[in-house]
């Protein structure tokens, strides 16, 4: 490729050669005229710019843009390219084969056009890290944005939409500008093919940075809107603060402008809703847009009620009534068709402003008071207005900072009309504070004349009023002492002397109250409220004593209706005021206690209706204080059965009768009914009877026990009567058992007695038998063994004779170890003493014998009586076992 572009680089350089050496005998040979000699040069001009473009073209077509780690913001100047789509039919397999005219711009303006262009560019990571980077299209007016990205290693091309006429599903992406991330693997190379088509200026600002660039970015702008967005709401709330102090219309349409200015900026910033109007998405943006058109309308307003000098110069406010009936036709014309409305505002707003800065300059150099600062506040609307226009037109390059131009231009207006709007308040001020300092000297001169009239007849009025038996006192305008009488001397414990010239209000008027009623007095000297004729104060004496004062007043004129002053007739009913305060306490202290009781609480008329009850009351009737003050009667809480016996009881007492408790079937609000006592007695003033008070005791709960103690005895009674029933069966079956018991016991007696000299003959033929037993061993077993003693001397047959002989006693012994002269058991007790001796329990023995566990028991204790344990607290199983071996032992 170098190689070629130098042999048409030389070609180039051979050719201008040749134009410049024989151009000049060409025109003097054919003796062309200089309109046709400036025809050859511009053609020359025109086709080196084509060899250059062709050479420019032919060389690279647009450099590659590499990445690397260390930038985080690309400059895209020098990587795109270019290429109009002048019918709007080019697919990407169409375009691919296009040339693309190289640009140096980053940020492409391109005014107003129907054709839809293509932007190429060439991305490739000649690193070893994956890189991820943030594709952005800074401008969210654009009506359709395709957005193609071709990758070396894949075939298929990823395809994005986006756009303010694009559905919102359809978009990929729902950030305010559209962004695409965009991932490079190791040493991948993407084709980025951007195609832009739009009614509105095509301002195509690319940006290409990290994710943490991109952030840092929208961080920045971020703060710069709130600072804005702020700074606006701020005007804003002071503005109708302003006016609904000072009620100009001025305000109010400077106030209008500012939210319209807010709306407009809302929308070209994104941050209206996605909302379709009648399924165009870039409706609600248009309309957003639209309101710009209202900033101008109000603007104009603004500053011919602001100035306030149409009939001072009538032909500029003609001329400023033309302005704002033509930007009302302009938002009408904005709001059908938002893009030729774009196009007209981007003049007329230039025009419009720059109209309304001369007006102005010629009303302030014509010294109208309040143009100054509108006129310098105006300065900056067709400057900043001129540099948005030529951004979006594509005059200007695009510039972050000239994008937020007309944000700048309407905070530094803002801030100039903030100032006017105070200049013109203090205006005014000074004015008003002129012409009220010439009304008080006029005024000050009749008081003057005034008070020598009311001079000369204050004697007179002395004599007057200290003959009066209330308190009279009169005061001037600044509320000082001109004339008291003896009475109020009296109660204020001063003298007239020490009284006259004194401020009635730091003097006489209690300090908690001493500000409220100045300002209440001297608004009503200034004529802004009416003074009262009657009213109840405090003043203190001059011990310090608080006394209460009834006041009749009237106001002091002169002739022609100027008030002079206050003149105050008072009533001391500092008396009357503390019983009505004890009255008052005893009555709050009744009420408390009422409402405290748990007993409901009433107090009737004459006629029945109910004047109070307290809160148990209410509650246990259901009724409400709304039903009490509806005229709720006695009546109406008592069952129409029970109505007439109590209006015969209310009769009865009002002739004195003292009748005490009555009892009556009380009716709910909702329908049911309870028993209830009623206490009551007449309410007698003045020797009548003009009411009746009470109390009402709800009896349910003892209506309830008393039936519940009725139920419970009527049971309690059949009980008794059938245990006693019960008792008498049982005696009966005790009876016989009882009989039978002694006859049986009777039995037992005669067969014990059988038993017992049964066993004593056992017992003798017992021991008859062991004693023969015994003999027959010792007589035949003893002396053979005596004789093997003999036979064999030795000692292991001694030792043998021995243990035989002792077993043999053993024997002998152990067949009746339990003889005993002082106990007659029965055999069946002498085999449980063998058993108990043993060590067998109860259960043990009772399983072996086949009686059960308590004849046992009732055994063993015949045994211990018999051996005579009864009452020793000796164990039987030791006794038998020790009583044993002691036998053993003995023989």
């Amino acid at each position: 490729m170098n190689s070629s572009f130098e042999q048409r680089d030389s070609m180039f350089r051979r050719y201008l050669f040749h134009i410049a050496l024989f151009a000049p005998r060409g025109r003097r040979s054919a003796g062309r005229s200089s309109l046709a000699r400036r025809t050859l040069w511009l053609g020359q001009t025109l086709f080196i710019l084509l060899i250059c473009c062709a050479a420019a073209i032919a060389e690279d077509g647009g450099k590659p843009l590499k990445l690397d780690k260390e930038t985080s913001r690309y400059n895209l100047k020098g990587h795109l390219e270019l290429y109009e789509d002048k019918t709007g039919g080019e697919t990407i397999d169409s375009v691919q084969t296009k040339t693309f005219l190289p640009t140096d711009q980053a940020a492409l303006s391109l005014g107003y056009t129907r054709s839809a262009y293509w932007i190429k560019l060439v991305v490739e990571n000649v690193t070893q890290q994956p890189e991820t980077l943030r594709f952005q299209i800074s401008n969210h007016y654009l009506d359709f944005i395709d957005i193609f990205v071709k990758s070396d290693r894949k075939s298929l091309v990823e395809h994005r939409r986006a756009g303010a006429r694009v559905p919102f599903d359809e978009r990929f992406s729902q950030d305010i500008d559209p962004t695409l991330d965009l991932h490079f693997a190791p040493y991948e190379r993407k084709t980025i093919f951007v195609r832009i088509q739009s009614q509105g200026p095509l301002r195509i600002p690319l940006t290409l940075s990290t994710p943490e660039a991109y952030e840092h970015d929208n961080l920045n702008y971020l703060f710069f809107s709130g600072i804005f967005y702020g700074v606006m709401i701020v005007l804003i709330v002071y503005n109708i603060f302003s006016w609904s102090i000072l009620k100009q219309d001025a305000y109010l349409y400077y106030i209008l402008q500012l939210v319209f200015a807010l709306t407009y900026h809302l929308g070209y910033d994104g941050l209206v809703p996605h909302v379709s109007i009648f399924s165009q998405p870039e409706r609600m943006l248009h309309v957003f847009t639209a309101t710009i058109a209202l900033v101008v309308v109000f603007y104009i307003l603004f500053i011919g009620s602001f100035l306030d000098a149409r009939p001072r110069h009538p032909v500029l406010y003609r001329i400023m009534d033309v302005l704002w009936i033509g930007s009302v036709a302009i938002f009408v014309l904005f709001v059908i068709n938002a893009y030729l409305g774009n196009q007209v505002i981007q003049v007329c707003g230039i025009i419009v402003t720059s109209v309304l800065v001369v007006i102005t300059g010629v009303m302030w150099y014509e010294r109208e008071a309040y143009a100054r600062f509108v006129f310098l506040g105006n300065l900056a609307a067709p400057v900043f207005a001129a540099l948005h226009s030529s951004l979006l037109v594509g005059i200007l390059p695009y510039n972050p900072l000239l994008l937020q131009s007309l944000k700048v231009g309407f905070l530094v207006q803002g801030a100039f009309f903030t100032l006017a709007l105070a200049d013109r308040y203090a205006i005014i001020q000074r004015s008003a504070q002129k012409a009220l300092e010439q009304e008080v000297t006029e005024r000050s001169a009749e008081l003057v004349r005034a008070n020598e009239k009311l001079h000369n007849e204050k004697d007179r009025a002395e004599k007057y009023l200290d003959i009066a038996g209330a308190v009279m006192v009169a005061v001037d305008t600044d509320g000082r002492v001109t004339l008291i009488n003896r009475r109020g001397c009296e109660v204020l414990e001063i003298s007239p002397d020490q009284m006259m010239g004194k401020d009635w209000f730091e003097t006489c008027v209690p300090e908690r109250n001493r500000k409220r009623a100045r300002s209440a007095f001297s608004q009503c000297m200034s004529g802004q409220i009416d003074l009262p004729e009657y009213f109840e104060g405090r003043i203190v004496t001059r011990s310090g004593d608080e006394r209460h004062i009834v006041w009749h007043y009237s106001l002091i004129k002169d002739q022609r209706g100027n008030i002079l002053g206050a003149l105050g007739s008072g009533e001391d009913i500092t008396d009357r005021k503390q019983a009505e305060e004890a009255l008052k306490a005893t009555e709050s202290r009744f009420t408390k206690l009422t409402e405290l009781l748990p007993q409901a609480v009433f107090e009737m008329d004459s006629e029945g209706k109910l004047t109070f009850a307290n809160r148990a009351g209410f509650e246990l009737t259901g009724y409400s204080e709304e039903d009490l003050a509806a005229g709720l009667t006695a009546f109406q809480v008592i069952v129409p059965q029970d109505r007439e016996r109590a209006e015969a009881n209310m009769a009865r007492m009002a002739q004195g009768e003292k009748l005490g408790s009555n009892e009556y079937a009380c009716l709910r609000k909702d329908g049911t009914t309870f028993p209830a006592v009623v206490y009551s007695a007449p309410i007698i003033t003045d020797g009548a009877v003009h009411g009746f008070r009470g109390t009402v005791v709800d009896v349910t709960p003892l209506k309830n026990a008393e039936a519940l103690v009725r139920e419970s005895y009527k049971k309690l009674e059949d009980y008794a009567q059938s245990l006693e029933l019960k008792v008498q069966g049982r005696a009966q079956h005790l009876q016989s058992a009882h009989e039978e018991l002694d006859a049986y016991s009777k039995k037992i007696e005669y067969a014990n007695e059988a038993l017992r000299n049964l066993i004593s003959g056992i017992e003798q033929q017992n021991r008859a038998l062991i004693e023969r037993v015994g003999g027959e061993l010792r007589a035949t077993v003893i002396p053979l063994l005596h004789n093997l003693a003999a036979f064999r001397p030795d000692e292991e047959t001694t030792k043998l004779v021995d243990n035989v002989q002792d077993c043999i006693q053993a024997v002998v012994t152990s067949l009746s170890p339990f003889v005993d002269e002082e106990a007659l058991l029965t055999p069946l007790q002498a085999r449980m003493c063998e058993m108990i001796a043993s060590g067998l329990s109860s259960k043990e023995i009772a399983a072996i014998l086949g009686v059960t566990p308590q004849a046992i028991s009732f055994h063993r204790h015949h045994i211990r009586k018999k051996l005579g344990l009864t009452g020793t607290g000796d164990d039987l199983a030791s006794f038998l076992r020790n009583k044993m071996f002691g036998r053993l032992g003995s023989r």
